[in-house]
């Protein structure tokens, strides 16, 4: 039989019991009708495994133990582990903002959204905040305009472009983005204000809109998750090292909004959209293995030659006041608004004639094609001319190019295709048949291993001109047998100035 005092102790056990579910039921209420306050009260929202809320009139903040302490303040959270419930189940029922997407840019008594400013004081939810008012009429600050006449060195539209990029840097549309693809190295040596341009920068966007991470990182994971969410990457003196294929796939799909590959500690690696405009400083120009056009495209070389001098902590101080900022902010969203209507930076001939040379000096299959004339070409097959090439280059300590790329070059300045082409010869297929370039015989007829692309180009060669119809691009190429050289005869691609330059705008 069971015993009195066993019977005082079950049910002394089922009530502690019954108490605790009660008790447990209460606080499940209690906790559930505080998180509906803080919903009602805070409006969060989460992004990047953060709670954005609005306090007090506030624009939209990621602040823990701020979030925490409001909590606190609500009687029913007595207790910590409380207060920890209330913000766990506030993690669990919100839906995480997509990282990827666009968020316009906030500031106090508006918002920038595609290139057009919304003044209102019903402030949207934004990552980005600027924590301070926009004003398109503000005044001319004197130490800006010449800062920036320092940088452009009378090249008006090499001012144009800086303000630009500026702009451009206030863009958060991924579309746009997509179709300009932008990123920004500025090169030059210590004291010409590259890190004054870049502290500039931080100072309009603001800290938290910044990341300062440097383009050797970029392999690195961990490193490249800093970035999200960002207006821009802020790199300070790149070391000279040359920019590697990871390295510039990065910069590239950065540039267009494209994933990024990103691994947050302690967990798998994965793909997320980062769209942080990149502006890179270092006092060396950068060699790159990258050689192609979308490389061209994106990657802008802006070059600063002359050093800040002879200016005062008072000059300093001016270009950072808050005054300097709003007319650079207005200056800014200014040429964003012109982005947007023409799709194109301004002209610039320092610019324009320093990324030319960058990209010759970058590759090898250019210069060693600047030696060369278009009958220098004439006759040979690639191979030939790729054997020449590899000997060039060993000559000047160069590191050649795949055969690939120089075929490439050789179509973009010669305008010509190095492959076989077979035309009517009488009714058999042969090889087009021209003489070879004056160093052979003469008097020799070769197999023609070029195909002109342009079908009504006039071919030269030693002097006798053979004009290549559209009617007779399959038929036999006239050729005068003995004919003599002319000294007056001239390159057809002699007056292509600026062929092949890189499209910085």
């Amino acid at each position: 039989m069971t015993s009195r005092d066993d019977v005082l102790q079950n049910l002394s056990e089922h009530r502690q019991q019954k108490q605790q579910e009660n008790m447990n039921g209460y606080e499940t209420d209690k906790e559930d009708d505080v998180v509906a306050r803080m919903k009602a009260m805070l409006q969060p929202i989460k992004y990047k495994g953060e709670i954005y809320y609005k306090h007090q009139g506030s624009n939209y903040k990621a602040d823990e133990m701020l979030l925490k302490r409001i909590i606190r303040e609500d009687p029913r959270t007595r207790t910590i582990k409380q207060v920890d419930e209330v913000y766990k189940r506030l993690m669990i029922d919100l839906i995480e903002q997509e990282r990827g997407q666009a968020f316009p840019i906030v500031f106090k008594n508006g918002y920038l959204e595609d290139g057009q400013f919304a003044f209102t004081d019903d402030l949207p939810f934004s990552p980005h905040y600027i924590n301070r008012r926009y004003n398109p009429a503000a005044e001319p600050v004197k130490a800006v305009d010449e800062y920036l006449d320092h940088i452009s060195q009378g090249d008006e539209g090499y001012r144009k472009y800086i303000i630009e990029m500026l702009g451009y840097i206030f863009n958060t549309s991924l579309d746009f983005k997509e179709r300009k693809g932008k990123v920004f190295f500025i090169v030059g040596d210590g004291g010409s204000g590259k890190g004054t341009l870049l502290k500039l920068i931080s100072l309009l966007l603001g800290a938290e809109n910044v990341s300062n991470v440097s383009i050797h990182e970029f392999e690195d994971g961990r490193r490249t998750t800093i970035m999200i969410g960002k207006l821009a990457n802020l790199g300070d003196d790149i070391e000279d090292q040359p920019i590697n294929a990871p390295v510039m796939k990065t910069l590239k799909n950065m540039a267009t909004a494209d994933t990024v590959n990103i691994r947050k500690l302690y967990k798998e690696s994965e793909s997320t959209i980062i769209s942080a405009t990149g502006v890179y400083t270092s006092n060396h120009i950068l060699r790159s293995f990258e050689k192609g056009e979308s490389f061209k495209r994106r990657v802008v070389w802006l070059p600063l030659t002359k050093k800040l001098q002879n200016k005062s902590s008072q000059f300093h101080k001016d270009l950072r006041s808050e005054e300097a900022l709003d007319y650079l902010t207005a200056l800014a969203i200014e040429s964003l608004n012109k982005l947007y209507e023409t799709e194109l930076f301004s002209e610039s001939e320092t610019i324009h004639e320093f990324n030319k040379g960058y990209h010759e000096a970058n590759n090898t299959a250019v210069a060693y094609l600047k030696e060369l004339n278009y009958y220098d070409i004439l006759g040979f097959t690639l191979k030939e001319v790729f054997q020449d090439y590899t000997r060039w280059c060993w000559d000047n300590s160069l590191a050649e190019m795949p055969i690939a790329q120089l075929s490439q070059e050789v179509k973009r300045v010669f305008d010509v295709d190095l492959k076989g082409f077979m035309v009517n010869v009488n009714g058999e297929y042969k090889g087009n048949l021209v003489r070879s370039r004056s160093i052979r015989d003469r008097e020799e007829r070769k197999t023609y291993r070029m195909f002109v692309k342009n079908s009504d180009l006039e071919l030269w060669t030693h002097g006798t001109r053979a004009v290549w119809e559209e009617s007779n691009r399959r038929s036999k190429l006239d050729i005068e047998p003995n004919a003599k050289p002319s000294d007056e005869v001239v390159s057809p691609f002699a007056d292509e100035e600026k062929e092949g330059i890189p499209d910085y705008r």
